[in-house]
């Protein structure tokens, strides 16, 4: 499928979940976009100087953490989506320790350093 029809599919799917998708063109073409909160409804900002593939990512990164179960799409953009939400890390458990060192209150100050 081509990106520019890919993108337009997951547009519609946006659509239909009742998120507002807009395009346009950033200050620089580094960042693709991402969802934020426009007056307290849920906005999905693309760069329109960015790839239509990379637009397409970036829609589809934000409607695989959404419920799309009751949407139709096609195959492709349904395994996609199942797919990018499968890659998505797992949230971390409150209590749960991921440090590797030993942290900044066991750690020893520095002989003879600014501080």
């Amino acid at each position: 499928m081509k990106p520019r029809h890919f993108l337009k599919e997951l547009e519609q799917v946006a659509a239909a979940l009742a998120l507002t998708v807009r395009t346009q063109p950033f200050r620089t073409a580094v960042a693709p976009g991402g969802l934020c909160k426009l007056r307290g409804q849920s906005v999905v900002l693309l760069n329109s100087r960015t790839h239509e593939d990379d637009r397409a990512l970036v829609l589809a990164e934000v409607l695989s953490t959404m419920d799309v179960t009751g949407v139709s799409m096609s195959d492709h953009a349904r395994e996609f989506l199942a797919m990018r939400h499968a890659k998505r890390p797992l949230p971390m458990r409150p209590g749960s320790d991921t440090r590797r060192g030993p942290g900044l209150r066991r750690t020893k100050p520095r002989l003879g350093g600014p501080y």
